[in-house]
């Protein structure tokens, strides 16, 4: 029974230390992005005209290991008028 308890004890140290060093390999970089781009609004005569601007918060995170890929992008867009004033956000 005491050899049957050292031989799982030694099994499962052996697969925890496999899975810590899978997981070690995982590489994973951050690009955080602040951008102000114009907004527009189209016109009857089908011409676009700048009705104000947004202000886009963002970070992109890239995690790549060695059989995987996996990339996640959060971001918030604040809407403003030509006048500067607030109008809305969208997450």
């Amino acid at each position: 029974m005491e050899l049957t308890d050292s031989l799982w004890k030694v099994s499962v140290s052996i697969v925890a230390v496999i899975l810590l060093g899978a997981c070690s390999s995982t590489e994973s970089v951050q690009h955080i992005e602040v951008f102000i781009t114009p907004t527009f609004t189209e016109q009857d005569n089908s011409i676009s005209e700048v009705s104000g601007y947004k202000k886009v918060n963002s970070i992109t995170t890239i995690e790549e290991g060695k059989n995987h890929l996996k990339t996640d992008q959060k971001q918030v867009e604040d809407f403003y008028d030509l006048d500067g004033q607030y109008l809305k956000t969208e997450i």
